[in-house]
């Protein structure tokens, strides 16, 4: 979407009749996205997204050391929210003819979706590690808990066999 607010302001650089047709074209393409595509996709993935939080219980680990990369996840989901909503106001602003920012500023502002996704993977990927770490380290524990039990059932067989080797005799 950022990109098509990018060539509509870039549009009003041509000539009177050429950038008319442009932004005119550009208009149609920006209508049948936002309200065809992004709106839509917008309300499905929040109702989905819902549904899978509570219905799936989610929600219940959401606070605890567990939940926290869910935590952060759903902190960027509601920052692309904020960030859908600003490009509703330039989308506004646009079909309205005004057009506020300069074609830079709509490529900076273009990048920072990717910036929101990139650091929710990010995070991901952290909280996949860290539980992996947690994993490896109850294993560990599990293991030399599972040694020392070993261990103390082979010394009371031993016990058991001398106490009965001593009774024979």
């Amino acid at each position: 979407m950022p990109r098509l607010f990018i060539y509509a302001t870039e549009a009003g650089e041509k000539g009177e009749t050429e950038k008319k047709i442009l932004r005119n074209q550009f208009a149609v393409m920006m209508k049948r996205l936002w309200y065809g595509i992004t709106w839509p996709s917008a309300v499905i993935t929040l109702i989905l997204g819902l549904s899978v939080l509570f219905h799936g219980g989610w929600y219940k680990t959401l606070f605890e050391p567990a939940g926290t990369w869910l935590l952060v996840k759903l902190v960027f989901v509601l920052l692309l929210y904020v960030y859908h909503i600003s490009l509703h106001c330039i989308f506004k602003q646009e079909m309205s003819g005004l057009y506020k920012y300069s074609s830079n500023q709509l490529r900076i502002w273009n990048e920072v979706a990717t910036v929101f996704l990139e650091r929710e993977v990010e995070a991901k990927e952290r909280a996949r590690s860290a539980a992996a770490r947690q994993n490896e380290q109850k294993t560990n524990k599990s293991d030399v808990s599972s040694t020392k039990d070993e261990h103390t059932r082979n010394i009371r067989r031993r016990q058991n066999i001398a106490s009965e080797i001593d009774t024979e005799i």
